[in-house]
């Protein structure tokens, strides 16, 4: 994937102020598309609008921008072509370690990690799968955890601890993945293992033919281990044709087995129960429940996310970083402090 970058001026260059005494200056901000249209594209004008604009809210911020010590402040914004459009924008304060002698601006490795950055204030516009996690995707259904809802920020819900949602319609971009999904599933898994079976036993068998075809290749080259490869390659052609049968029977049965119980498991359920939200557990021989009350609930992207405007900004995940148990004094607490700070009210208010 190529990348195209675009640097532009669209921050005055401070420097430090008795307001900000630990800001040395703000680097200009760089804009980065992984795909067409590039960044000063009049097709991305509008979205690209309100993305500065969040911008602009991150860099008033007024506790971020009296870091822990000394720093730089540069924000990376790059765009990506999906439904709706998405962008991050990472603003992040890189200590004396990342700067450039005599010039504002910041050694090319500054973002590869270490301990070069202090800490950031990272937006994730319109791509619900920043909250979501791994996921499970068999080609049908992408699935994921749901996200765990551990407080409110401002009036914001806060999910797994670390990332606040705004959202337009005060409404998540998941939904819940039903019991007969998570079942269809199932049965999907079930018909592809049994297909892999079958391509799998359909493979050659051990034959004298192919043995003979080694040996008399091999005898060529050294006689004495010819036969014993000859003798020890009979022994498992012997072994293989009493063997083979009896296995391939066996794992006939047991697909047949899952293929049967999972039709009777589905068969349990009513219409409306079909449609709960279904819950992952396993059962003691390690087959999938989907109605496990101590499972865990599973969701997939809300698909009418797709059909979003695609110049405007529909829900925001924002993530301030930062660590408890930073062995660099006071720089958690700013973090803290930098976080509260966040003008999440009018980061919301570019969504109407």
């Amino acid at each position: 994937m190529h990348i195209r970058i675009t640097l532009t001026l669209l921050s005055v260059v401070l420097v430090p102020s008795l307001a900000h005494a630990q800001l040395d200056c703000m680097i200009s901000t760089r804009e980065r598309v992984s795909t067409l249209p590039g960044p000063t594209s009049p097709v991305l004008a509008p979205f690209r609008r309100l993305v500065h604009a969040a911008e602009a809210i991150v860099k008033r911020n007024e506790m971020f921008l009296d870091g822990a010590r000394a720093i730089r402040v540069r924000t990376t914004i790059d765009f990506a072509d999906a439904r709706p459009r998405v962008a991050t924008v990472n603003t992040v304060a890189y200590n004396e370690g990342a700067w450039v002698s005599g010039r504002c601006a910041v050694i090319a490795q500054a973002d590869r990690g270490g301990s070069i950055s202090d800490g950031g204030i990272h937006l994730v516009i319109n791509d619900p799968r920043a909250f979501l996690g791994a996921a499970d995707n068999d080609g049908v259904l992408e699935s994921f955890a749901e996200p765990l809802r551990t407080g409110d920020v401002a009036g914001f819900p806060e999910y797994n601890g670390m990332y606040i949602l705004l959202s337009a319609s005060r409404r998540v971009p998941w939904i819940p993945v039903t019991v007969a999904d998570a079942l269809d599933r199932e049965a999907r898994r079930i018909e592809r293992s049994r297909t892999d079976w079958e391509r799998e036993k359909a493979q050659p068998w051990l034959t004298e033919a192919r043995i003979e075809e080694s040996y008399e290749f091999m005898k060529k080259i050294d006689a004495r281990a010819a036969d014993e490869n000859r003798a020890a390659m009979l022994g498992v052609l012997e072994e293989e044709q009493a063997r083979r049968p009896q296995m391939e029977a066996a794992h006939d049965a047991r697909l047949a087995t899952q293929a049967d119980d999972l039709r009777a498991y589905r068969s349990s359920f009513s219409a409306e129960q079909l449609g709960e939200p279904a819950r992952i557990g396993a059962f003691p021989d390690g087959t999938v429940r989907v109605d496990d009350p101590k499972g865990r609930r599973l969701v997939k992207v809300d698909p009418a996310t797709a059909d979003l405007d695609p110049d405007r900004i529909h829900f925001i995940r924002v993530f301030a970083s930062g660590v408890p148990a930073d062995p660099v004094p006071g720089r958690f607490a700013w973090m803290e402090r930098s976080k509260a700070a966040i003008d999440l009210a009018a980061l919301h208010a570019l969504m109407r």
